[in-house]
């Protein structure tokens, strides 16, 4: 995400054209799933991924004919039966995508490519889950633009109004409810009560993964190396200043110097992962006395299992508060990461953002060779509909 924010940024800064390319639709085994994305330059080079690489060739040439006329398409890829290995791409992938690209041209169609800049920024920097509508199809193209772009379940609604659009803010929702991206159709009331039926791309944009990493050690080095890799945003939080610096960390977004016996105010919620490495006693039964009356996604403690017991000792009013042993919660991971055989702080650090991802998707972290079914669940959309007539 935050590569596509960047290279966005560039081409706007240079005026230079751009094609965004995102997964709206897909049948049978994909690579990829609803709503990934990738950037297509003008040089050819390609920020992010749609296919694993499978298509990103053909999706260039197509692109460059939308950066020429600034006008957005559909393309469809087929991979299913013996037809794709002899005359296709030769994928063979036994899935379909249905892929959109939408033109980003600052230099020629400024509104449009600030539009969409803007819809790019909030979804980079939002504290929350919100909705990005983009219209596919319109039975209307001069009052209802293929393109048109709108942030629903915002606080600041960037890409245009939403008067009479009740049904689609709506469906928008039960797709956030749902964690689910997909395709709609609706019919919307134009100037004069005529009736526009438009089908519209809701994606669903997850507020960025957060990490809060109690300890500035050496071993939370590769810890946070291994986060931003997977574009989260990262604090790390110590009591040394020596530790916490910037030289050492980086690429953090926040560090936190808060003295021996205080936690600082952290903005913490049901999305964010929180482990305590701070190889202190005291510190580390302080965060986690604190910790556990938060509400959050994940919570680890590095060390041994008896070590943690001594810590939970020391915070029997936590038990009594929440009910419940917190060895017990399914939130707490002690000893944290997977079992991988991790040794060095590098091998840890896997460990634990990998046992992170599992609890996220709610996976075991078992070999996939051992899954029975497919390896991701590529439902249907949740609303049925007929398409337009005319072929957009």
């Amino acid at each position: 995400m935050f590569d596509l924010l960047k290279g966005l940024e560039e081409c706007w800064s240079s005026g230079r054209p751009a094609v965004l390319a995102t997964i709206i639709d897909t049948q049978g085994s994909t690579y990829r799933g609803v709503g990934a994305q990738c950037l297509i330059l003008e040089d050819g080079r390609i920020i992010g991924t749609v296919s694993g690489g499978c298509v990103e060739g053909d999706i260039y040439e197509h692109a460059r004919e939308v950066m020429q006329s600034g006008v957005p398409r559909t393309l469809q890829y087929d991979f299913r039966g013996s037809g794709d290995l002899l005359w296709g791409l030769g994928v063979g992938c036994n899935g379909s995508l249905t892929i959109w690209l939408a033109p980003f041209h600052p230099a020629t169609y400024p509104a449009q490519a600030k539009q969409l800049l803007q819809v790019m920024r909030l979804h980079a920097a939002s504290p929350r889950s919100f909705s990005i509508m983009t219209v596919i199809q319109s039975s209307d193209a001069a009052a209802l633009p293929p393109g048109t772009l709108v942030a629903l379940g915002h606080d600041r609604e960037e890409g245009g109004a939403l008067h009479g659009w009740g049904e689609i803010a709506e469906r928008a929702a039960q797709y956030r409810a749902a964690g689910r991206s997909g395709l709609a159709w609706i019919d919307l009331s134009g100037s004069g009560g005529k009736t526009i039926r438009v089908q519209c791309f809701i994606h669903t944009v997850r507020r960025v993964p957060r990490l809060v990493i109690f300890g500035a050690g050496p071993d939370a080095i590769p810890l946070v190396r291994g986060a931003k890799l997977l574009q989260w945003h990262v604090t790390v939080v110590d009591h040394r200043p020596a530790f916490a610096a910037t030289d050492r960390f980086p690429d953090a977004d926040e560090i936190i110097v808060a003295p021996v016996g205080t936690v600082p105010p952290l903005d913490v919620d049901e999305e964010t992962n929180v482990v305590i490495m701070t190889h202190h006693f005291e510190q580390d039964q302080l965060f986690l006395a604190e910790m556990l009356t938060r509400t959050i996604a994940y919570l680890g403690i590095l060390g041994p299992r008896a070590r943690t017991e001594k810590l939970l000792e020391k915070i029997e009013s936590n038990r009594k508060a929440i009910g419940l042993h917190p060895l017990k919660m399914k939130a707490f991971h002690s000893p944290v990461g997977l079992d991988i055989g991790a040794e060095t702080p590098e091998e840890i650090a896997f460990s634990i953002l990998s046992e992170m991802i599992c609890a996220r998707t709610r996976r075991s972290g078992m070999p996939l060779r051992l899954r029975k079914g497919p390896i991701h669940e590529r439902t249907g959309d949740l609303f049925s509909s007929v398409p337009l007539k005319e072929s957009v």
